[in-house]
């Protein structure tokens, strides 16, 4: 499903498929989180979004054996604010391949 955002047409990729979570429904409260990653930009479909977080490195500890699990994770920390405990996603890891997915292919030059 792609999204037109200031002239560009940008891949949605819905995150929860993504992370092996099922689907995202497509309810009111669903949102598309738009992230860039240099020179690329995707879409995220996520179930909603309650709020903006700056979360400053200090408030960020690597997350623990039992938030991850045994092997890798999307999981970059988890973020301590107040008596909260916010989950950080690493938005490179859960995409991997998406964004290669999504790419236009490369056209060779024509030989002379």
């Amino acid at each position: 499903m792609p999204l037109r955002v200031r002239g560009r047409v940008l891949p949605v990729v819905d995150l929860a498929s993504r992370l092996a979570l099922g689907t995202t429904e497509r309810a009111r409260s669903a949102r598309v989180v738009v992230v860039d990653g240099g020179s690329e930009s995707i879409g995220l479909l996520v179930d909603g979004v309650s709020e903006v977080l700056r979360v400053g490195a200090a408030d960020v500890e690597p997350p623990s054996a039992s938030t991850t699990g045994q092997g890798p994770t999307a999981v970059l920390g988890v973020a301590k604010l107040g008596e909260r405990l916010v989950l950080l996603l690493d938005v490179d890891f859960a995409l991997i391949g998406a964004m290669l997915d999504f790419q236009a292919p490369q056209l060779e030059a024509p030989r002379t």
